[in-house]
């Protein structure tokens, strides 16, 4: 569960700098 987690923010980060919209896709992309 800690490592999603972190995947989770690491991908978040990325997303937001490029598309908002592209978080909750990379969210459940990473699960």
């Amino acid at each position: 569960m800690r490592r999603v987690g972190i995947t989770v923010l690491r991908f978040s980060d990325r997303d937001v700098l490029g598309n908002p919209d592209a978080v909750p896709e990379g969210i459940w992309s990473g699960l």
